[in-house]
């Protein structure tokens, strides 16, 4: 390209980048600002053409090792006499099998996988293309890796509907998700006292006991409510950790992890001033845990609403997770597709009823 001594190489141009950077910054003229304007978009135009070029070469060896993954599966698997003296007596040989395409045993069971997924060129190009998108190397350990998080997700999401659908049949509704957000009882104070962001300024607030021993309008409690195979979201604040444990285990869950909420502002403390919630995870059975590979991230952030409002991010996540399986929030204070809800300021009477 016109106006450029580049060598293809990413040291080489690193080199060349860091060159026009100072060039711009002792440049005295527009004219040699926009000169390495035109160099640098020059190597971004060379760069695409590159990434085209290891693109290209990629699905050549991809269909280098489909043929041959091809050839191996055309080839009869070893047979052998069930006896020496068979051989013998009626001339039947020892057929080598696939062992004969001089193809080692383990690369062999890697290329036949490769070739069920793949079979044809178009299968190939499916399963490449999401691969270059996310800006990787195509090769055949990543195309399988690829095939396997769509398989294990595949499966997964078979898996999570069969529940939905068998927990629908179960007499006395129940439910597979649950997410709560219990009214804590925790005291903020100044150095004046007490202040006016407690909790119990703003919605009613329950005793720890109170909150254990939870339940609906009909005196079904958290444990009644849930499925055999079911999941609980629990929301908590950091100094409220422990006695979210111990409700969990209450209501008959078992604890295995938890997410994080970064708000965009931080609140009240006293050995920190908390800026996080945490969303804890428990289960009871055996309910579908995310896919490998598929699992939401354990940080994220949003913005601070309302007094003891949650971000949406944390519904669509569950929804994401469970788009077929019963849901019901507890404590909820408002409606939301494809919930049932009870609370205090639940905005109709008792839904889960």
């Amino acid at each position: 390209m016109p106006g450029t001594e580049l060598i293809v190489g990413s040291t080489a141009t690193i080199k060349t980048l860091s060159r026009l950077e100072k060039q711009i910054d002792s440049a005295r003229t527009d004219k040699a600002i926009k000169q390495a304007i035109r160099k640098a978009e020059s190597i971004k135009i060379l760069f695409r053409e590159v990434n085209a070029i290891r693109q290209r070469a990629e699905w050549v060896i991809a269909c280098a090792k489909l043929r041959i993954a091809t050839e191996i599966h055309k080839t009869p698997k070893a047979t052998r006499p069930a006896r020496w003296d068979d051989r013998k007596s009626n001339g039947t040989e020892i057929l080598a099998g696939r062992a004969s395409t001089g193809v080692d045993k383990d690369e062999r069971s890697k290329l036949l996988r490769f070739y069920e997924h793949t079979r044809d060129k178009p299968g190939l190009r499916r399963w490449m293309e999401p691969i270059w998108a996310e800006g990787e190397e195509a090769t055949v350990t990543s195309i399988l890796r690829e095939i396997n998080h769509s398989t294990h997700a595949e499966r997964r999401a078979s898996r999570e509907q069969k529940l939905g659908r068998w927990i629908r049949t179960l007499p006395d509704k129940k439910y597979g998700v649950m997410l709560a957000d219990p009214p804590w009882k925790f005291k903020t104070r100044s150095a004046k006292g007490l202040t006016s962001r407690s909790a119990d300024d703003h919605y009613p607030v329950s005793e720890l006991e109170k909150i254990k021993q939870a339940a609906d309008a009909n005196g079904r409690k958290v444990a009644d409510l849930a499925a055999p195979n079911c999941v609980l979201f629990l929301w908590a604040t950091v100094p409220m950790w422990p006695q979210a444990l111990e409700v969990m285990a209450a209501w008959g869950f078992e604890y295995k992890s938890a997410a994080f909420w970064k708000k965009d502002r931080p609140g009240t403390g006293y050995w920190f001033r908390n800026i996080v919630e945490i969303l804890m995870v428990g289960t009871v059975g055996h309910p579908v845990p995310p896919a490998a590979g598929e699992q939401p991230d354990q940080w994220f952030e949003a913005p601070k609403g309302a007094h003891s409002e949650k971000p949406d991010h944390a519904y669509e996540m569950i929804e994401a997770l469970y788009p077929t399986t019963p849901k019901i929030e507890l404590y909820g204070r408002a409606l939301r597709e494809g919930w049932d809800i009870w609370g205090f300021e639940a905005p109709q009477a008792e839904a889960a009823e």
